[in-house]
């Protein structure tokens, strides 16, 4: 599973559809043994060094509790957290968000599709209730600083993070 999801990003990476990737999280429950996860997550970080086409700066651990977190950043300044660990279900997970310049991705995991099936998984249903998270992505001064405050005082909202042009005043 995810090395098909590896190829399709690929190819909308590569066709340009979102832009130079600047940001991406990749959290995989694999079905594997918990002796594997250091060479899978050094897979993962190959891919992503590769969708956001720079040589990787830093490779930060955050954790290694059964599940290894690190955080990476790229000679371009873009970032990215990762995340291995071992499903619990045995069937495996990714929760995937590639943001580029001009767009995103985004894939939730998958769960098996019957008992015993044979049938590829299907896409899990992503909950549609508030409180809806909310990043506000801006660039020369366009309408979103006036829309924080909105999103920021709305209840059904919750407002993850805001970021700007760094010459822009706070």
């Amino acid at each position: 599973m995810l090395r098909s999801l590896q190829q399709s990003v690929q190819q909308v990476v590569d066709e340009g559809r979102v832009g130079n990737v600047v940001f991406v999280r990749c959290i995989a429950h694999l079905s594997s043994q918990s002796a594997q996860l250091q060479s899978h997550l050094k897979d993962v970080i190959a891919t992503v060094a590769t969708w956001m086409n720079a040589p990787l700066e830093g490779t930060y651990q955050l954790s290694n509790d059964g599940q290894l977190t690190v955080a990476l950043q790229c000679a371009r300044g873009q970032t990215a957290l990762v995340s291995v660990g071992v499903a619990r279900d045995a069937y495996p997970t990714v929760d995937l968000m590639v943001l580029g310049n001009r767009g995103a991705i985004y894939h939730s995991g998958f769960e098996k599709t019957g008992a015993g099936s044979d049938a590829p998984p299907r896409p899990r249903p992503i909950p549609h209730s508030p409180p809806f998270g909310v990043l506000l992505v801006a660039g020369r001064r366009t309408h979103q600083e006036n829309y924080a405050t909105y999103f920021a005082a709305d209840p059904r909202c919750r407002l993850v993070a805001v970021t700007d042009e760094e010459e822009v005043t706070p």
